[in-house]
């Protein structure tokens, strides 16, 4: 073998060798950012199921002006035990109060059940209603993956009593 023939395999080899580590890394890549909107819509389907079903559970409901923060007061499964939850999206947090009194208005101290969360409504609303039925709409971002939910649901409960939840 001459020095050019020997020349000429390590550039074929180079060459095909930066191929084979181009396809290994966008797979990687693309494995990562399917794990990421995987567990970023997982997220959202957890959210959006809570928040969906209080709100079939409850008697009445209150979206604020701004559509960040919506409180429901819900009639727990017993059909006897009432409890006031809030959901508040607040600098890109969505936290999280509930309890057999009204929630407070500052969400400062609250859980926070997600963060890089935005809503997707008119000027970032998460939240609106229509009459007894809550829509909501979030975007979750997690590393260069963005997903976005929408759902609502209506208050369903008939039943006099509990709490004053606002």
């Amino acid at each position: 073998m001459s020095l050019i023939e020997l020349l000429v395999v390590i550039v074929v080899s180079g060459i095909v060798l930066s191929v084979v580590a181009a396809v290994f890394v966008n797979g990687w890549t693309a494995q990562q950012q399917a794990s990421a909107r995987n567990a970023a819509t997982a997220e959202l389907n957890a959210i959006t199921a809570d928040v969906t079903e209080s709100v079939r559970n409850a008697t009445v409901t209150r979206v604020s002006a701004g559509g960040t923060r919506l409180d429901a007061k819900v009639l727990g499964a017993d059909g006897a035990t009432w409890q006031c939850r809030a959901w508040h999206l607040d600098a890109g947090r969505l936290r999280y109060s509930s309890g057999t009194s009204a929630r407070s208005a500052s969400s400062a101290a609250w859980t926070a059940i997600a963060s890089d969360v935005r809503g997707t409504f008119t000027a970032g609303a998460a939240f609106s209603s229509s009459g007894t039925r809550v829509s909501i709409g979030l975007r979750m971002t997690r590393g260069d993956v963005s997903v976005t939910i929408t759902s609502g649901a209506a208050a369903q409960v008939v039943q006099a009593g509990g709490p004053s939840c606002w």
